[in-house]
């Protein structure tokens, strides 16, 4: 009688099958990960289009977009309504009309019962609540307060994130984590540099700025409706990711991201499109987020290929970052009068 054998694998044989396997594995990464950034900018696009939204009914409630707030060292503040009045910045002026009245108002316990309260493992405790007369410690908590809607989750995760800068806002306690925001106002084709804003006893004295020179859509106590936006809403941005180093995504050491998101004009919540002749354009080219390279006053993001934005229409699309710098610049001027059409491209 013959025996019969159990033959085994050879090492050969075992070598090709985990070749073959090393080739699979090798041309299905790419395209799980290509299907997690569409998911990725599917999330932020849907987070500007709500931002248009809310940018629409705040517009239709008081027949004014929301202003760019008073400077970088303001908060936003209830008991002073809106436009030219209102120290806080845009994203500040629509909580209301994205179901965040409560943190608008500074209600705190009816803005944790929304859902609007910090991560408990995102940076240091909170303090004991404050009294609902301290306002100062109120709009304390406020800036560490991070919402959801307002960061790309191809960028960084929802915060708050430390505050590092070393200039205090006025109106307000110290505080240690910020909220922030990936997505920035239009300031226009030109750069304008509010300051910090008026000292505390300066505030009806204050020489303020002129702003007729802004041709963005928010800006320094802007007061502009939709139909002020002379070149077409469908041309003309109204948010859109703003760009950041990467090397600082979580640290607030970006000069463009050192503030929470609720201050007034700041390049924290407002970037520009500085194309030819707009003075230093080299600031304000548009990119995708570059590690090491710092550029507060530009719009961009952490996508590839394209960044989004929401037009004056509500509209959302994806613009390449080889978009014509001409093209973009008049993307950003509501009313220069170079109308153009808008393909992303």
């Amino acid at each position: 009688m013959r025996t019969r054998r159990n033959r085994g694998f050879t090492l050969v044989e075992v070598l090709v099958v985990i070749l073959i396997i090393t080739i699979l594995i090798g041309l299905l990464l790419p395209a799980v990960q290509m299907a997690r950034e569409a998911s990725r900018r599917s999330q932020c696009q849907n987070n500007l289009k709500q931002i248009g939204v809310a940018m629409q009914l705040h517009e239709n409630a008081l027949m004014e977009l929301p202003s760019g707030g008073w400077g970088a060292h303001w908060v936003g503040d209830p008991d002073r309504g809106s436009g030219t009045k209102q120290p806080g910045g845009w994203v500040y002026q629509i909580l209301p009309y994205m179901d965040f009245q409560a943190l608008y108002d500074l209600r705190f316990e009816a803005a944790e019962a929304a859902g609007a309260a910090p991560k408990a493992d995102a940076g240091p405790p909170d303090p004991p609540p404050p009294s609902k007369d301290n306002k100062l410690a109120l709009r304390a908590r406020m800036q560490a307060t991070q919402i959801p809607g307002f960061n790309c989750p191809s960028r960084r995760s929802r915060g708050p994130y430390p505050h590092t800068a070393t200039e205090a806002v006025i109106n307000s306690d110290p505080t240690t984590s910020d909220a922030r925001s990936d997505y920035a106002a239009n300031g226009g084709d030109l750069f304008f540099d509010a300051g910090a804003g008026p000292a505390l006893a300066e505030i009806d004295k204050y020489a303020w700025p002129l702003t007729s020179g802004c041709t963005g859509v928010i800006f320094m106590r802007s007061v502009l409706s939709l139909d002020d936006i002379s070149d077409g809403k469908p041309q003309t941005y109204l948010v859109a990711e703003k760009y950041l180093d990467p090397n600082h995504y979580s640290d607030g050491a970006d000069p463009g991201d050192d503030f929470s998101m609720f201050t007034g004009h700041s390049s924290d919540t407002i970037r520009w499109a500085l194309g030819p002749g707009t003075g230093d354009a080299a600031a304000g080219v548009l990119r995708r987020d570059q590690p090491g390279l710092t550029n507060e006053q530009a719009f961009g993001g952490a996508h590839p290929g394209a960044f989004n934005a929401v037009f004056c229409d509500g509209s959302v699309r994806a613009i390449k970052y080889e978009i014509d710098p001409e093209v973009h610049r008049r993307m950003a001027n509501r009313k220069d009068g170079l109308v153009v059409e808008v393909d992303g491209r």
